[in-house]
């Protein structure tokens, strides 16, 4: 049903008093979430220094060796969810950019990372280099074409 279950569906306003209205209401998995009370939530949490590229696990090593599958041609492969285009995924974050961070440190701005192996769900950081976006795309394009990746 959609508005979320039957009680809920009846009620005009969320709990912290907000309408919900064209302008206000997110549709999130069939049932209504308030943009302000988000907004608010959001606030709350960069204000205490959340960054939303800065995983929740940070400073835990164990976390890449519990969600990898080492392979012999020296990937490491995500054992975690993988999206549509190949990429390993933690939460809303891309793994091999967590991988990145975490190993080798932060990645400049208007660059973005290069699998190397051309294997997209590989988050080995030996793997990983910082290119700009024209570099990245122009290395997937010679790989596909000389059947690679």
């Amino acid at each position: 049903m959609k508005g979320g279950d039957r009680c809920n569906a009846q009620k005009t306003h969320c709990p912290q008093g907000h309408p919900y209205d064209e302008e206000n209401t997110l549709w999130y998995r069939n049932s209504r979430r308030c943009k302000a009370c988000d907004r608010a939530r959001a606030n709350q949490r960069y204000a205490q220094g959340f960054k939303p590229t800065t995983p929740p696990f940070r400073g835990s090593a164990e976390f890449f060796s519990a969600h990898t599958i080492h392979s012999q041609d020296g990937c490491w492969g995500w054992a975690g969810r993988i999206d549509g285009a190949g990429y390993g995924r933690w939460s809303r974050h891309l793994a091999h950019r967590l991988s990145y961070e975490f190993h080798v440190g932060p990645i400049p701005e208007g660059l973005v990372i290069d699998h190397l192996c051309r294997n997209r769900s590989c988050v080995n950081p030996v793997h990983l280099e910082v290119v700009t976006q024209k570099v990245n795309v122009r290395r997937g394009v010679i790989a596909r074409a000389n059947g690679v990746g």
